[in-house]
């Protein structure tokens, strides 16, 4: 057991073990795919990004591997111009109400927003968790407004609600 775990060790860190200890980082990621995917018998580079995870977690790890073999946007600004083409299409999806063209628009801008995130160095899940809490902490405060008026939620207009919204964002500056 001790055995084929050294070896695999080995095996998997020519840079650490082996004769490539002058690698760069990227050339060390790129020869770990490499080792993984003879290895493992994966017969494409997109093979082995496990489908139990999240879809957030899955879009990022099947980017990374696309991008290492050179299949990514080179700055941001032509990933921005994706995301505008993404919107585009959504909207025509709205203004038809092309439920299933709307659904694949939304994980198109989806999908193309965690290649932004990746592009930037933003850790995606990260910075969805900080816009949820901060959902959360401005939603809340406008629950906390209109229970303290002696009002319910429910009842009041849009109009009013988003007022306290903004009044919460500059209420956090």
């Amino acid at each position: 057991m001790a055995k084929s775990i050294s070896d695999k060790l080995e095996r998997r860190h020519p840079h650490i073990f082996g004769e490539k200890k002058t690698l760069t980082p990227d050339q060390v990621k790129d020869n770990w795919e490499r080792i993984k995917k003879e290895k493992e018998g994966k017969e494409r580079i997109l093979d082995g990004v496990p489908r139990s995870f999240n879809a957030l977690l899955r879009s990022l790890r099947l980017q990374q591997k696309a991008g290492a073999v050179g299949f990514e946007w080179q700055n941001s600004v032509d990933i921005l111009e994706k995301v505008k083409e993404e919107i585009n299409e959504l909207e025509e999806g709205v203004r038809n109400n092309d439920i299933p063209n709307i659904e694949e628009e939304i994980g198109d801008i989806l999908f193309v927003m965690v290649n932004l995130a990746k592009k930037l160095d933003v850790n995606p899940e990260d910075a969805l968790q900080k816009a949820n809490n901060k959902f959360i902490g401005r939603f809340n405060y406008i629950e906390r407004t209109v229970e303290a008026q002696g009002k319910k939620m429910e009842e009041q207009s849009l109009d009013y609600l988003d007022s306290l919204w903004n009044e919460s964002k500059k209420s956090e500056k």
